[in-house]
């Protein structure tokens, strides 16, 4: 694989971070049919755009032969900065660029003096967990759930 590099997301890139955020969508489909429907997507192109331009928002994209190849999502809420979403394609998987990517928030929390970085993780997301927890993090809480079923 080339290079990898990372930069802030600008707009261009929108259409490609939508195409992941798709990936993303089945995925979560898949793990949980009766919480994702099918073909949802968490943020619609035009979302994708505004989130680009906001400079509140924290958007990094990994770019490989001049694609994105993945992107960190990360939304400052008061001295925490949160992980909205991450996602690296299939085909650049397990080359480290998931690492990079959390790298660099880690570099953009550590500037602005961030007094810590959180993020959700499905359960059932195992690969995800065992990722996130190879960087440091730790479990905080857990949300626990009853489905209510008719008698």
């Amino acid at each position: 694989m080339n290079q990898v590099l990372i930069r802030k997301a600008i707009k261009g890139d929108a259409p490609e971070i939508h195409e992941l955020l798709k990936v993303i969508a089945a995925f979560h489909h898949e793990m949980y049919p009766d919480r994702f429907s099918e073909g949802h997507v968490k943020y619609s192109l035009p979302e994708v755009e505004k989130l680009i331009e906001d400079e509140g928002n924290f958007i990094n994209v990994a770019i490989v032969d001049e694609l994105v190849a993945g992107y960190v999502i990360g939304i400052v809420r008061d001295k925490v900065f949160f992980i909205d979403d991450l996602c690296v394609g299939e085909s650049y998987r397990n080359h480290k660029i998931g690492k990079l990517l959390m790298d660099s928030v880690y570099q953009q929390a550590q500037l602005n003096k961030y007094e810590e970085i959180q993020l959700n993780v499905w359960n059932r997301n195992i690969q995800a967990m065992a990722f996130y927890e190879k960087l440091g993090y730790e479990p905080l809480k857990h949300i626990l759930t009853l489905k209510i079923t008719e008698s």
